[in-house]
């Protein structure tokens, strides 16, 4: 006759609570749970349609215009305007604006950025600060090319911006070899 053996007792009450728990996952976890959705509007690689400072960037011919929107209800001190030429590194400060308190109040910032390196992407953001430093609001992340036309010196050391309209005129005498 054979003898049946018996088990301890922790063994016997471990394994019960091994199949337990994997019996509660199981019918916990009846399906895949969705990717969390993130709407941050202050994130520049994301951008998200409620740009909380409405960045704008147009283009002249040696200049670039950054124009951004004061937000209601900070009480920013001063504006950072960001740039980089590698993005979503690099970012250096081009300077800061300050809003003057005027009647009635401004609602733009404007900032210019002279002479930006020609047929190159520029990447513009900007930071708003509060008098404690903090900054709660920072700018989607805009991009402009700078085509900055050819420059023309003259004999003389004169400089002139090329265009379709530039009339060019090139005198030679006979003794003068090009």
């Amino acid at each position: 006759m054979e003898t049946i053996r018996r088990q301890p007792l922790w063994l016997v009450t471990l394994a019960f609570l091994t199949m337990a728990g994997a019996a509660c996952m199981l019918a916990g976890c009846q399906e895949k749970p969705g990717a969390p959705a993130f709407d941050n509007i202050f994130d520049p690689l994301n951008p998200s349609s409620e740009n909380p400072l409405n960045v704008k960037v147009s283009l002249g011919d040696t200049l670039i215009t950054v124009i951004w929107d004061f937000p209601p209800g900070f009480d920013i001190t001063t504006y950072e305007i960001l740039h980089s030429l590698d993005p979503p590194s690099g970012f250096s400060s081009l300077g800061s604006f300050e809003p003057l308190e005027t009647i009635p109040p401004q609602t733009v910032g404007i900032f210019r950025y002279a002479n930006p390196e020609p047929t190159t992407t520029h990447y513009i953001m900007v930071l708003a600060f509060m008098a404690d430093g903090s900054h709660p609001l920072i700018s989607d992340m805009v991009a402009v090319v700078a085509v900055t036309p050819p420059l023309v010196i003259a004999g003389n050391g004169t400089g002139y911006s090329a265009s379709r309209y530039l009339d060019l005129t090139i005198t030679v005498s006979s003794e003068e070899s090009l």
